[in-house]
This record gives C-alpha cells, sequence and structure tokens, in this order.
C-alpha cells in the first residue's frame, strides 16, 4: 500500500505539478534548480492581514496575507517552487480560476499537507509585456490572490499563511518576443518554505 501512495505522489509530481527547487538567487539570475515549467524565490516585506477563505463570510481555510508595501519591489523565498502556466488555470485576461484546474491544486494541497508543510507559503503572480505595467500588476495579483483562495479552501486546519505577491511583467522566464515566450511568462508560482 504504502508502494502504491509513494507510486500515486510520484505521478502527481511528474504529471500534475512540477517542483523546481530554488532559492531567492533566481531573482539576480542564479538557477539553483532545473527549469522545467515555470518559476521564481524571499520573504515578504510587509504584509497585512486578510481574512481567511471561506465564500460564505466564514474563517475557514488557511490565513491569506494580501497587502504589499507600496515602492517595495517584492521577493521570492527560499524554498521549493511549483509552477502553473496562466493558460493552466485563466481563460485569456481572467483571474477566476477555471474549473478544470483543480485537480491540480487538489494535488499541491495534498502534497502540503503530506510532507507537513509549516509557515508561509507564497502563491505569486507573473504577467507577460503585453499591455500596460500597471494593469499587468494588477492582473498579476488578483491571479496570485484567486490562487491563494483556491489554495486556502483547500487547507483548512494546516498552519500555514499564504503570502500573496504581484510581479507583473516583471522577472520573466523568456523573452517576450514570442508567443511561446509570453506563455511562460504568464504564471502563478508557489513557494513552499524552507523545511525547518
Amino acid at each position: 500500500m504504502a508502494l502504491a501512495a509513494l507510486a500515486l505522489l510520484a505521478w502527481v509530481v511528474v504529471n500534475v505539478i512540477v517542483p523546481v527547487q530554488q532559492t531567492s538567487s533566481a531573482v539576480t539570475g542564479s538557477s539553483a534548480g532545473s527549469s522545467v515549467a515555470d518559476q521564481l524565490g524571499a520573504s515578504l516585506p510587509s504584509v497585512t492581514d486578510a481574512p481567511r477563505a471561506g465564500g460564505d463570510g466564514s474563517s475557514s481555510g488557511a490565513l491569506i496575507v494580501s497587502k504589499q508595501k507600496p515602492h517595495v519591489v517584492p521577493t521570492v523565498q527560499p524554498g521549493r517552487e511549483y509552477t502553473f502556466l496562466s493558460d493552466l488555470l485563466f481563460r485569456s485576461g481572467s483571474f477566476e480560476v477555471s474549473p478544470k484546474s483543480g485537480n491540480r491544486l487538489d494535488a499541491l494541497a495534498g502534497h502540503i499537507r503530506e510532507i507537513g508543510v509549516q509557515g508561509s507559503i507564497q502563491v505569486n503572480g507573473y504577467t507577460d509585456s503585453v499591455g500596460s505595467r500597471a494593469e499587468n500588476l494588477k492582473l498579476s495579483k488578483r491571479r496570485a490572490m484567486a490562487v491563494a483562495q483556491a489554495l486556502s479552501d483547500r487547507l483548512d486546519q494546516v498552519d500555514v499563511r499564504l503570502e500573496v505577491q504581484g510581479f507583473g511583467e516583471r522577472s520573466p522566464r523568456r523573452p517576450n518576443v514570442t508567443d511561446a515566450g509570453r506563455r511562460e511568462n504568464r504564471r502563478v508560482t508557489v513557494v513552499l518554505p524552507e523545511p525547518r
């Protein structure tokens, strides 16, 4: 039975979510891990607690932290990073998580529970460079918040905080000159803290 559970976990990691280990050095350009899908990684400069997720106004789910300090560049914490291309989570221009992405988020939440993550989990949004910087920043924050809310609902009774940041078009993974490059840059990353 343990072997079957291990095989299932391996399948989920390989086929549903793509883990990328990377430290905060990714922000400066040196990578500590392989990049198969999408990534990035340090701590939030300043946050304000938001209510816990719960569509009915209840305080269920993991705590979501969403207020970035104005005029401070967000950073990515060291830890294991899971990247979701926006095309797989959202319709074009939208920040509503699509129902078909539920399996991916279920798998990640299950993994977080299984390995006993504690502390702050960053949910970081990124866009391509099409459109204005201000609109891209707003969209990246909204998409990160939508993913954080979807994860929060799945992490009820788990002692974690979901810290939401928007990077907009900063920190592209690929040049924004091709459709393929722009697709790689439109992403939401979930960065688990390093084990204590």
